[in-house]
């Protein structure tokens, strides 16, 4: 439930529009770490490699494991309030454009296909030689390691599957994903965090 600063509610975060899948998990996040809860399977199985370093984001790792391996659930009843105020760093708060400004800055700070790149990277470190044969498929399908970097494939760039959940962020998935395919992203010589 987003609430104000002084925890008045102003309204319930919409659910998600797709259903947990592994090959959601690869390309989008849609876990938040302080909403999350694992039962015991799944957090030994997620103990095993804990959360590797090379792994920016703590909750969409746990996503991504757990769906490899077992069933996401989504529970879309408010159960945390959450408190949005003039100093959010990241929120609901500042509407629908302000959210856009938000991704738009963080996509020009980072390289987020390289943090998408690194996390199945330590997927197929951690867990590769035990993936079912559909998942290790899908992910050789999509992804290519080559001198032990990894790259989006072209098949991921051009499939005809939907991986994200809006148009928006769709094109500008398979945008990045492209200059990234060809080494245009991040521009070259700038460092990236």
């Amino acid at each position: 439930m987003l609430v104000d600063a002084q925890l008045q509610p102003l309204r319930a975060t919409p659910p998600w529009p797709g259903l947990p899948s592994f090959a959601g998990a690869l390309l989008e996040n849609m876990i938040t770490g302080c909403t999350a809860a694992l039962n015991r399977p799944a957090l030994r199985l997620v103990q095993r490699a804990g959360v590797p370093p090379r792994v920016r984001f703590h909750d969409w790792w746990l996503y991504l494991v757990v769906s490899a391996f077992g069933r996401v659930v989504i529970d879309d009843r408010p159960t945390l309030l959450y408190r949005q105020h003039g100093r959010n760093l990241i929120g609901h708060g500042a509407g629908w454009l302000g959210r856009q400004r938000q991704i738009v800055r963080f996509l020009l700070r980072n390289d987020w296909v390289g943090i998408l790149l690194a996390q199945v990277a330590e997927l197929m470190r951690c867990y590769g030689a035990e993936l079912a044969p559909q998942h290790r498929r899908l992910v050789e399908a999509h992804f290519r390691q080559t001198e032990g970097r990894w790259s989006p494939a072209w098949p991921l760039v051009f499939s005809l599957r939907r991986w994200h959940h809006s148009v928006l962020g769709e094109v500008a998935l398979r945008l990045l994903l492209a200059l990234h395919r060809l080494r245009l992203w991040p521009l070259p010589g700038r460092r990236l965090q």
